[in-house]
């Protein structure tokens, strides 16, 4: 071997040496970056998460302040940031401020406040005379709900996980139609409407057929239900257009609530007292009216397929129609106003089989 054959022989070796050097050298220096890295993301992870429980924390003190509106309106407000900017404090924060709906009421409501008797219509023979004493019966001074217990129900409703589906399928919508040009949409919107109401038919008759073996199953079973709101005090409250499908008013005061237009199908207001309640338009299919008060209630244009009321009074309701009642559930104890057939339907029970009587 010559001397010029040994020289880069070893010119080699020491460039291939240098090569895996800086190979070497830069895969440790990337390992340590990379292990730095993680270690600051999870420094920041915890400081962030320590700043939102701290966020958290002082919002519900703030809550519990029984002294000032103010501060419980901030502590309402506070948490409703907290639900924004973190999804995992979402559920937390929906269920602290149903609590706080549930327990907190106006001087002088308890706990146990006496139900709105009831109007037999039946016993009295002129209609107005009835729906005079209804209205003389429901609409006592009991105070609206408290300013704070609005906030917060506003805010359950903004967090509320079908509040934010429908936003995200309506901003899809409107992105979808803000591309079409202009001269289409008129035509669109006639063909849309028209799809809608057939769609409408179409789920009603696949419902009516879907009950019939499903109508003895119980009601916990179907759905899961997420906002626990028995026993709340809401008098006078105004939620239109909202999502609360999934809530629990089992035994709430909802007397003068509006609730024209909002979305309450599968929601459960077994024993509520709903007097002059507003449910124009809304959407009810498969909630549960179950011995509600319902003297004076409006469910003019209202969805009542497959719900239920079952021992509920409806001899005072306005608005109600025969198609209403033929698509509902009722029972031997269902009173109906004065000229509507009792054709609903009852459990476990073809409809063929339903006395007209």
């Amino acid at each position: 071997m010559t001397a010029d054959g040994s020289q880069s022989n070893a010119e080699i070796i020491r460039n291939i040496t240098v090569i895996v050097g800086f190979v070497v050298g830069g895969l440790v220096g990337f390992s340590l970056a990379f292990v730095r890295t993680r270690a600051a993301a999870r420094q920041g992870r915890a400081a962030i998460g320590g700043y939102i429980t701290d966020r958290y924390s002082k919002a519900v003190e703030q809550l519990g302040n029984s002294d000032s509106l103010h501060v419980r309106l901030g502590g309402i407000y506070a948490l409703a940031h907290v639900g924004r900017d973190n999804a995992r404090y979402r559920d937390t924060v929906l269920d602290v401020l149903c609590a706080f709906i549930r327990t907190h009421k106006p001087e002088g409501i308890g706990p146990d406040n006496e139900w709105i008797e009831k109007v037999d219509a039946e016993a009295v023979k002129d209609v107005g005379e009835a729906d005079a004493a209804t209205e003389k019966g429901a609409r006592r001074d009991d105070p609206p709900a408290p300013p704070d217990v609005r906030a917060a129900l506003d805010v359950v409703v903004e967090l509320n996980p079908e509040t934010r589906r429908a936003k995200r399928r309506r901003s899809r919508l409107y992105r979808m139609v803000e591309a079409i040009p202009f001269r289409f949409r008129t035509t669109l919107s006639w063909v849309v409407k028209r799809v809608g109401q057939m769609g409408h038919r179409v789920d009603a008759w696949l419902i009516n057929r879907w009950s019939r073996r499903q109508v003895d199953r119980p009601f916990d079973d179907l759905y899961s239900r997420t906002l626990d709101l028995r026993g709340a005090y809401l008098v006078g409250i105004e939620k239109s257009r909202v999502f609360l499908g999934n809530a629990i008013f089992l035994g709430s005061r909802l007397e003068r609530a509006d609730f024209a237009g909002a979305h309450l199908d599968r929601a459960s207001f077994w024993c509520a007292d709903l007097e002059w309640a507003g449910f124009r338009g809304a959407h009810l299919e498969w909630a549960y009216f179950t011995g509600a008060h319902l003297g004076g209630a409006e469910f003019r244009g209202a969805h009542l397929e497959m719900a239920y009321f079952e021992a509920a009074d409806l001899s005072t309701a306005k608005g109600l129609t025969q198609a209403h009642v033929d698509s509902f559930y009722g029972d031997d104890e269902t009173k109906l106003p004065i000229g509507l057939e009792r054709t609903f339907y009852r459990r476990g029970a073809p409809k063929e089989l339903i006395p007209s009587a």
